[in-house]
């Protein structure tokens, strides 16, 4: 979990945040996708490489089974990566440049918008943190 965090770190880090927040779960939801069609072709695998045991094709049958488990692990912590991206996507929400100042501008009730340079200040300001005019 630990390197899926520093890989959603690195990609929102980027400077459009919106953009990458729409590759977020659109990576997430494409690795849903492909890691249960891949944990229904390793649960394939394995059923074909137990019923091939008994028979003549019993080197086969190993082989099936064996990489029909790695499949299955490894198409299950796809599932979980995808989760994980799709919700970290849908969840996280700027909270700094343009994208943060337009939701605040909207009307949000924890800050005050200086009405000479612009700049948002928390709501019990008495002056602008940047300019120093005194606000309302």
């Amino acid at each position: 979990m630990q390197i899926a965090a520093i890989i959603c770190e690195k990609i929102m880090s980027l400077n459009n945040i919106e953009k990458k927040r729409s590759a977020l779960r659109a990576l997430g939801i494409i690795s849903l996708i492909f890691g249960l069609g891949a944990v229904v072709g390793g649960i394939f695998m394995i059923i074909s490489g137990v019923t091939n045991i008994g028979t003549s094709n019993q080197t086969t049958g190993i082989i099936l089974l064996v990489f029909g488990i790695i499949l299955a692990i490894l198409s299950v912590l796809a599932v979980i990566w995808g989760v994980y991206a799709t919700w970290v996507g849908f969840s996280i929400k700027a909270t700094r440049g343009t994208i943060a100042e337009d939701d605040e501008a909207k009307g949000s009730q924890n800050t005050k918008r200086c009405p000479k340079c612009g700049a948002i200040n928390t709501a019990n300001s008495t002056e602008c943190q940047v300019c120093h005019t005194p606000l309302e």
